[in-house]
Parts: C-alpha cells; sequence; structure tokens
C-alpha cells in the first residue's frame, strides 16, 4: 500500500466556493495549514472527514507532491521546483461543485505530472490512480487494509484519478480528476503523465458530488450516472439501446473470431465447410457460442485490386454460400454470423484504380453484403467507435445488425454502439474492468488469444467482472487441453448466462468487503436475486466464511458454483456466507492459468423438493420450466426438464436410480429463479481439467535401445530400434489412435499420422509387452511443418526450350516477410547455408498462351471454378495479351500445368537461388535498387507482357524476378488450424492507401508473401501466376 502523506491541519484562514441554495453540496472551505499549504477545511461549513485532505495530490518526475505541502497564494499554490498549481471553482450546480487545477512548470527544467489525485491519496480513504510504472494498464483502486487492485477504466481515461471519503454526519463525497489534453501547451500527453517542458502548461478538471451509502456507490455516481463526465451529465442519447432488434446483443457471452482459412471454418484439402461440426462441438462444451465474426481479408488484401467486399464474394460457395452458413449456425446452435469491416480500405491519389483496391462506398457496401448474406454485425477493425451513418447504412438494408468496434468504445462513443471489446494487447489485464460499471446494458467480451498459451485467467476475470469472452483460436479445437479449457468456461457461460438479469444490473457493487485479501467478490443485485461473483489469485485456495450477508425470510443461499446450499453463520452482529475456492498451482500466479472463481446466489425460495428413497416431489408455480439434473448443471448433460407445477418423479425410472445429488432449477425462460439441491449419497467426480503445458523443447533422444530425431519444420520423425515394437503416441489429442511399428529404422511424416496435430509426441519402445525406453519430443504451438518436398520430374541432359540451366551451386538462404499475423513464418531454415544440384528454370513466368495450350491439350477443368481465368475472355485470352503472364490460378492449377509440361513448380530455395545465385544479391540485377522504372514495374498497377525488362535479367539470364507477377512456389506449411504457401517475387500492384496493404511492387529476392489456404477460388488473383522448373541429369 502507497503511504499517505503525515497529515498537518491548522486553521489559518477560510474561503468558500460560490453557494447555491438547494443544493447538498453547497461549499467547500479551504484553508492553509501550519505549513501555508492548501487543505480543504469542510465541506458546507461544517463537514469534515476527521484527517487532513488537500485539494489534490500528485507526481512530480515520481516524488510525490500534494496542494497542502506547497505554499498557498493568491488562488495558487507555489512549489519550490517553480511548479504553480493554480485552481478555480464554478458555480455549484445539480451535479455538484466543478473546479479546474493549472499546473504551470515556471523552471527550466522539464517536468512530469502524473497521479493527479482529488483528496490526495490517504491509507484512510478509498482512491483511483496510477500504480506500478509498467504495462498498459497502470490504473489501481487503493482501499483502506486491502492489496491495491488493478483496474481497467475507459481508454481515455488511465490518468484519471478519483477518491471518496466519508463525513462526521455520514454524508459522503466523491471527486474526479480528468486531464483535459486541449490545455496543453508546451508539453506533450502521455498516457499515464503530462510532460511540461519549462513554460509549459495542463489543466486537470475536477468534479465533486456528495452521495450517501458506501464508497461503490460514490464511484458509481462517478462511473455510471455522470459517465466520467465524458457526456455532459444527462445527455447521453440511449436510443440505440432501446431498439428491439439490438437487445439481442446484450445477451452475448461468447463467441469465436475465426478466419475463412482457419480448418474449423472450411477445409481447404477437401474443399467442404466444417463450421457446423465445429458448433456441435462446442456446443457440449460451454453451450456454443452467441456469435462468430468471420474475418477474411488481411493480411490478404492489396495482394490485387479486389476490396474487402469482393474477397468477401470469393469465399467458399459464393456468398450464396456463405448465407447458408449463416442461416444454420442461427437455426440450430443460436449462433449469429458477423462479417469484418476494414475502413482502411479507401481509394487513394489521383490514380485510384492502380493505387488502391477497387472503388466502392464503403458504408453501402458494408449494407449490401449484410443483405446478401444475412449476417448479423461486423467487427469494425481498428476502431473503437461506430458512426451514426455507418449503423443507418446498414439499418437501411439489414435491421438487427451490430457494429462491433475492435476496442473498447468510451462513454461518450456508447452512444452508437452495444458492444466493445478489451483487446488482447492489453496482456495479463487487470482483474476487475469498471467499463463494466459505466453502462451495465454495454456488451463487454475479452479477446481472448488461444495460441500459444492458455486463457484461464482471461475466461476468468471476464466471468469475475459479469462479461464473456471472445476466443481467437490457432491451435486445433480438437487438443485435449482446449477441449478441458472450453469446458471450464462451460460452467462460466451457464452461469453468466442464466442470470444475465443480474450481470445487466445497474446495481453492481464492485469489491465488496472480504474476510480476507486475494479473494474479491463482486456484487450484482437485481430486484428479487443477488449474484455474488468471486475470483481468487490464492493458490491455496478458500474454505470458509469471506463476505458479510444480510439473511432474510423467504431467501435462501446457494453456492452456484460448486451447487450446495448455504447457511449463513453469525459472528457478532454480522451474518457471513461461506466460499469454497478451489485451489492452482503457485507456480501459476502471475501467469494466464492463475486464478480460480466461484459464484453465490441469494435466491427467492420457489421451489419445495423433497427425496424419499425411491421418490423425488418437485413444486413450484412460479416461471414456466423446472430442469433436473443428475449431479452438477453442464452443457455435456441432458436435464429433465418438466413444466412448472407439481410432480413425483421415480428415482429408479426418471433418474435411473442415479445415487449422487440432484439439482432442481426453477427458470423464466433462460433466466434462473431458484435452485435446490438434494443430497445423494455418492458424490459427483469434481471436473480434472487438463492444464495447459508448452510442448517440450526437446527434439532428439539417444539410448542403447533406440534413437529418435524430430525435424520439426521438415514435420519428419525418425525412429531407429534394433529390437522390439514401436507406438508413437500424439500425447495432447488422446482420441488420436497411436501409430504402431515394427523395430527398424523408420521416417514417420506426422502430418500423415496425426494430421495437424502440435504438442508433445511420445515415443515407447516394448518388448514382451513392457516398456523397456520412451522418450517425449515437442512440436510448440504454431510451428510451420513443410506439408509436402518438391517431387521430380523426369531428368533432362539439355536445357529446354524457354527455360534457363541453373548451375549447381551453394547460397546462404535468406528470407523475410512484412506481416506474422495469423500465421508464423518458416525460420528453420533461414541463414543457413544451402546446396543444389544442377536444374532448369523458366526463363519468365508461364504466359496466357502457354496455359491456353495447356488447357486445350488437356481439357483441364478445376473443381472449384470461382475466379478462374476471369481476366479471360469467354475461355479466350484477351486481344494483345498472348504474352502476359498467367493470373487468376490457384496452386492446383499451375501444378496442374507444370504436371502436363514435364515440369514442377519449384521449392523457395530453388527459386531464389535461380534469382540470386551464391551471391546473396538482393535484386536480380546486384543491390541497388531500381528507382527509374528501368528494370523492372515499380508497381504502376498495370500489368505487361513477360520479357518487357530485359535489362532486368539476372546472371543466368532470367527474367521477370521482381515487380512482375507473385509467383507461387512448391513450399505448402501447416500449423493448427492454418495452411499456407509461399510466393516470392512482387508484383505490378502496388496499393498505397493504407500500410495494412500487402506491399507490393517489386521486392527484394528475399522477401516472401505467404497465401492464406481457403480454397481455389479465394486464392486466385491478377497478381498471381507461377514459373516451373526441370530437373537435370
Amino acid at each position: 500500500m502507497k503511504k499517505s502523506i503525515p497529515s498537518v491541519i491548522c486553521l489559518l484562514f477560510m474561503f468558500s466556493c460560490i453557494v447555491m441554495q438547494g443544493q447538498s453540496l453547497k461549499s467547500i472551505e479551504l484553508g492553509k495549514n501550519k505549513n501555508k499549504g492548501l487543505e480543504i477545511k469542510s465541506f458546507n461549513g461544517f463537514q469534515t472527514p476527521g484527517y487532513e485532505i488537500p485539494l489534490v495530490s500528485f507526481l512530480v518526475n515520481g516524488s510525490q507532491y500534494s496542494s497542502s505541502l506547497g505554499i498557498a497564494e493568491n488562488g495558487s499554490v507555489v512549489f519550490g521546483n517553480k511548479l504553480r498549481l493554480k485552481y478555480t471553482f464554478e458555480k455549484s450546480n445539480k451535479w455538484g461543485i466543478k473546479a479546474t487545477v493549472t499546473f504551470i512548470n515556471e523552471g527550466n527544467d522539464t517536468l512530469k505530472i502524473a497521479n493527479v489525485v482529488p483528496f490526495g491519496e490517504s491509507e484512510k480513504h478509498i482512491y483511483i490512480t496510477a500504480f506500478g510504472g509498467k504495462g498498459l494498464s497502470q490504473t489501481h483502486l487503493f482501499r483502506p487494509n486491502y492489496k491495491p487492485v488493478n483496474i481497467i477504466v475507459p481508454d481515455n481515461a488511465w490518468e484519471m484519478g478519483f477518491a471518496t471519503i466519508n463525513c462526521d454526519n455520514g454524508n459522503s463525497f466523491c471527486a474526479l480528476t480528468r486531464r483535459d489534453k486541449s490545455s496543453i501547451t508546451n508539453g506533450e500527453a502521455r498516457r499515464f503523465q503530462t510532460i511540461l517542458h519549462p513554460q509549459g502548461v495542463v489543466t486537470y478538471n475536477l468534479w465533486i458530488a456528495d452521495y450517501i451509502g458506501t464508497w461503490q456507490d460514490g464511484l458509481r455516481l462517478m462511473f455510471q450516472d455522470r459517465m466520467l463526465y465524458d457526456v455532459e451529465p444527462g445527455t447521453f442519447n440511449n436510443a440505440i439501446y432501446e431498439r428491439e432488434d439490438l437487445k439481442w446483443v446484450r445477451k452475448i457471452y461468447s463467441g469465436h473470431f475465426l478466419a475463412a482459412w482457419h480448418n474449423y471454418f472450411y477445409d481447404a484439402t477437401k474443399q467442404a465447410f466444417t463450421y457446423e461440426d465445429f458448433n456441435k462441438q462446442i456446443n457440449k462444451l460451454y453451450g456454443g457460442d452467441d456469435f462468430t465474426i468471420l474475418w477474411h481479408g488481411w493480411p490478404m488484401m492489396g495482394m490485387d485490386q479486389r476490396n474487402q467486399f469482393d474477397i468477401f464474394r470469393s469465399l467458399p460457395t459464393g456468398i450464396e454460400g456463405i448465407r447458408d452458413q449463416s442461416r444454420t449456425a442461427l437455426k440450430k446452435y443460436n449462433n449469429r454470423l458477423f462479417t469484418a469491416f476494414m475502413p482502411w480500405d479507401l481509394p487513394a491519389g489521383t490514380n485510384q484504380m492502380y493505387n488502391s483496391t477497387r472503388s466502392e462506398p464503403l458504408f453501402e457496401g458494408l449494407a449490401k453484403v449484410a443483405k446478401q448474406a444475412e449476417l448479423w454485425g461486423t467487427m469494425l477493425d481498428t476502431r473503437s467507435e461506430s458512426k451514426v451513418e455507418l449503423q443507418a447504412a446498414v439499418d437501411a438494408q439489414r435491421k438487427g445488425f451490430a457494429i462491433f468496434p475492435e476496442g473498447m468504445a468510451v462513454p461518450r462513443d456508447m452512444q452508437n454502439c452495444v458492444i466493445g471489446r478489451v483487446h488482447a494487447a492489453l496482456t495479463y489485464p487487470p482483474m476487475l474492468n469498471l467499463n463494466k460499471l459505466i453502462k451495465p446494458e454495454f456488451t463487454i467480451l475479452r479477446q481472448a488469444v488461444v495460441d500459444s498459451v492458455t486463457v484461464k485467467r482471461d475466461m476468468a476475470i471476464s466471468f469475475f467482472s459479469g462479461y464473456g469472452a471472445e476466443m481467437h483460436l490457432y491451435v486445433s479445437p480438437k487438443t485435449d487441453w482446449v477441449q478441458d479449457l472450453y469446458s471450464y468456461y462451460g460452467r462460466m457461460t451457464q452461469l453468466l448466462r442464466t442470470n444475465h438479469d443480474a450481470f445487466q444490473s445497474k446495481n453492481y457493487s464492485p469489491l465488496i468487503p472480504t474476510t480476507v485479501d486475494d479473494v474479491w467478490v463482486n456484487k450484482w443485485d437485481n430486484s428479487n436475486k443477488t449474484v455474488y461473483t468471486i475470483y481468487s489469485v490464492n493458490p491455496k485456495g478458500h474454505n470458509g466464511s469471506l463476505f458479510e450477508v444480510l439473511p432474510e425470510t423467504g431467501y435462501h443461499f446457494v453456492d452456484l458454483w460448486n451447487h450446495q446450499e448455504l447457511k449463513p453463520v453469525a459472528n457478532g452482529s454480522k451474518w457471513l456466507v461461506s466460499a469454497s475456492i478451489a485451489s492452482f498451482e503457485a507456480a501459476y500466479v502471475g501467469t494466464n492459468q492463475e486464478g480460480e472463481v466461484g459464484c453465490i446466489a441469494k435466491l427467492p425460495i420457489l421451489l419445495e423438493c423433497k427425496k424419499s428413497t425411491d421418490n423425488i416431489s418437485i413444486a413450484s408455480l412460479e416461471g414456466n420450466s423446472i430442469k433436473v439434473w443428475k449431479g452438477s448443471p453442464a452443457y455435456s448433460k441432458t436435464p429433465l426438464i418438466l413444466k412448472t407445477g407439481k410432480h413425483i418423479l421415480s428415482t429408479k425410472k426418471d433418474l435411473a436410480s442415479y445415487e449422487g445429488d440432484v439439482v432442481v432449477q426453477l427458470f423464466d425462460n433462460d433466466i434462473l429463479l431458484d435452485e435446490v439441491v438434494l443430497k445423494g449419497t455418492k458424490k459427483e467426480q469434481v471436473p480434472v481439467y487438463k492444464p495447459f503445458i508448452s510442448p517440450v523443447s526437446k527434439t532428439n533422444y539417444e539410448s542403447a535401445n533406440m534413437n529418435v530425431k524430430l525435424e520439426r519444420q521438415n514435420d519428419k520423425l525418425y525412429v531407429n530400434a534394433a529390437d522390439g515394437e514401436i507406438k508413437i503416441t500424439a500425447l495432447d489429442q488422446v482420441a488420436l489412435t497411436p501409430l504402431l511399428l515394427r523395430s527398424g529404422n523408420h521416417q514417420v511424416k506426422l502430418f500423415d499420422a496425426f494430421g495437424q496435430y502440435e504438442g508433445n509426441v511420445k515415443i515407447q519402445l516394448y518388448k514382451n509387452k513392457k516398456v523397456i525406453d520412451s522418450c517425449v519430443v515437442g512440436l510448440p504451438y504454431g510451428y510451420m511443418r513443410l506439408l509436402k518436398e518438391p517431387g521430380k520430374t523426369v531428368k533432362s541432359a539439355k536445357t529446354p526450350e524457354g527455360m534457363i540451366e541453373i548451375p549447381a551451386g551453394t547460397f546462404t538462404f535468406k528470407a523475410e516477410q512484412k506481416f506474422h499475423w495469423f500465421s508464423k513464418q518458416p525460420v528453420e531454415d533461414t541463414a543457413k547455408t544451402v546446396t543444389l544440384p544442377r536444374y532448369f528454370v523458366d526463363k519468365n513466368p508461364v504466359t496466357n498462351k502457354q496455359y491456353l495450350a495447356f488447357v486445350k491439350a488437356s481439357n483441364y477443368k478445376p473443381k472449384d471454378g470461382e475466379n478462374y481465368l476471369k481476366h479471360w475472355l469467354n475461355g479466350q485470352i484477351p486481344e494483345g495479351q498472348e504474352n502476359y503472364p498467367v493470373c487468376y490460378v490457384s496452386k492446383e492449377d499451375a501444378e496442374a500445368y507444370a504436371l502436363w509440361a514435364g515440369k514442377r513448380l519449384p521449392s523457395e530455395k530453388e527459386w531464389l537461388y535461380a534469382a540470386q545465385g551464391s551471391d546473396g544479391r538482393l535484386w536480380p540485377w546486384g543491390n541497388t535498387p531500381d528507382t527509374k522504372g528501368e528494370k523492372c514495374n515499380l508497381g504502376d498497377g498495370i500489368p505487361t507482357a513477360v520479357g518487357k525488362f530485359p535489362q532486368g535479367a539476372n546472371q543466368f539470364g532470367v527474367e521477370d524476378l521482381t515487380g512482375c507477377i507473385w509467383q507461387i512456389t512448391n513450399d505448402e506449411y501447416f500449423q493448427g488450424a492454418t495452411k499456407i504457401f509461399i510466393m516470392k517475387g512482387g508484383s505490378y500492384f502496388k496499393p498505397e492507401a493504407s500500410w495494412w496493404y500487402v506491399e507490393g511492387g517489386a521486392k527484394p529476392l528475399i522477401r516472401r508473401q505467404h497465401q492464406l489456404r481457403v480454397s481455389p477460388g479465394y486464392e486466385r488473383a491478377a497478381t498471381i501466376g507461377f514459373r516451373c522448373v526441370k530437373d537435370a541429369e
């Protein structure tokens, strides 16, 4: 806990701000202490807290100051470091009293002003300010006798200060400081501090109001009622929240952000949707998703001239196919499909058609796609707010459509959207989110990225703050620890959904007093029900009294997490309720595996239940349904559902002689009204969730019995055992069948054995049915592995027509990539020496004319014809473009051509060596880029015939190696949920409207560009072609 400044109160003079009659807070009396510093002497002339209260405290260059430590003079406080604090008060009104506090740097040194706290920092009262000095979220809530708690506040209020104090007549006062960024002169606004250069100025607004109640009431007053003064009090436009067609958004508690290239949405190899299978799977784990964001554009945007809506229409089976997926998801799983909207996809410059994607009005384009595909919302990329005009444009085409900004809206922007996100950029986020207090109807989701780490803590703190999570799943959903994580989350979503009425309540009180620290409790009051969410970071867990309650006739307390009846225990004049919170590994503290949760409810007694040896009697006239569970409720179970009324159940017939606890729940539609737990004679097995464990780093193992070697990037496992039987097991997916091999020397392609599995692989050697040796090697999550190596062609002794001989040689392989989101890059071979035999490469990329000859000779027709040879007219080459590089072809189309021609696609190493030789040059002609467009197309947006830039040929005579067209290579990689292939060479198209686009134009030879695998129709583009290689004798 921070230490407060020693209090010395000495009344030397007194004055009051202007009084407005009829208000509770009429005046604030300021005076000097014996050190001539400025302090608050009283409120309304007589109310005092009994200890020194400065007007504000603050940090200067990391040192603590307050108004009571300076010299007060004529509406200012002066400090020895030449800092002046000026203060002014406005007339009081029904909202309280407003003042301004201005810091003026009158010295010659630069000052850092931070932690401006009204009433000052003190161990005697509640306050909020920054603490810790690291991370994106340093804001903490300080409470006497408890550790400070890290909190989330709006993104424009990280520098805010807040405090409450209690006065001697039962009244309390709360205050808020907010920096006015527009007031800064000769200074800089930082997230948690303001830099003031000499003569620099910054003003903070200060609001003070009175209230009656706990400190949470004061917090609610400033956050919820006054909305942190981000909106003029009483003027918030609530229209969007009153719309019936958007009220479904309030019930969102789980969802996935998935990309079209994730194999649990669409299988690129089978060319079939897998989205419904995924919905079935997650429905059994946590009740399924309430929404799905289908990401489809970036990082492929800008590959060619298609805009975001064109790319959406290129998704598998077209917009009608996505519409069908949307319909099915809603009808069967109550899951609403969203799209993604990229506002940065804009025309640019005077040559718009060349310098950006195809022009289309953005708002109208989104509205049209939403209507055609029957979508329910969009994720608004790179924004934290929506626009009235955007919502209106979509409303004109499709009602009930929600705009979901990528970030979290600040209070004033909550008027234009009803949903927001705690972004994953806020790693190890604060466990308490006060945005929930501002607008309880505003739907919040935590962006939880499941890749190489778990998100258990993200889920737990979201539940604690009364909202859900938006999962970004980059590993296989079939991974065991992912399944267990989602099952664990299912316990939370079930409580969030069935107590939705409480979590939308404005009567939310965070951090009520607890008997111990490190176990926190939030209280959610709603008419007939009170719900308490619990979050613990005590590794030992907690079993015993935890917080105070008020027993009431006609109500009882139920542990909804453990499904146990609770009896409050008297402790003097108070009543305490106990909680049972699980323990966890101490090593998890400070990580994303940290923490455990609980949930207790005070419910009205509406169910009458009795259990005998053979029967269970159930009666209730409230609500409209009763669910009877064998053991704890779970989405993996199916309850017995009854209508409200009186029922007598046979234990043998209706419950299959179940001997454990029976949980009876009363519902009004989907809202829990009451719960009764009928004790059984046998305990239900407590769920044990497999924790996340990073795959081991080991790749090699040697012993007297066997040798093991794992080549991760090549996806090859070598096992050599002279005697015995070999068993290879995918440890993190028990459903996968182990691979059994006889003794010997084996090379195993793991993709062939276990698909896109990632995690630990166990190799055991058996002899006479006993394990005589074993080891574990690891495949890291997200590690790119080669799907297949280049094949072989018939070898040629002479250089084929149109090809160039590449002599055998050695070079250093290097590669670079602009973006690394959604998929990592293969890196094992980077900077390594590679030796290649002699081979041949096409002098130029394959042309339209050459490809037409193939089509005529082979009668080739792709299974997926979307966008195939889109630039041809009625199957014919446009006049004059015979020698242009063929485009709008997929990798499969290119492979079919190469096979017909007796060639193959080059590996990335073969392409690079044919382009640069052994000297490692960056450009075909050397190390100096062409700035005049004499050796290549720099990206003017106009395709040209091959061979147009002969002076751009390399030392071997190979042409069109950069700035012509992206060239497909053989190298296809995979990771847990994604496949890619590598392309080289840049292209003639260079969009410049945004830095988010694929970086086209002429590129250094080491630059690689990956194409995410979805479907041939999605992958075909106006800027993608290929050239071939052939093996030599």
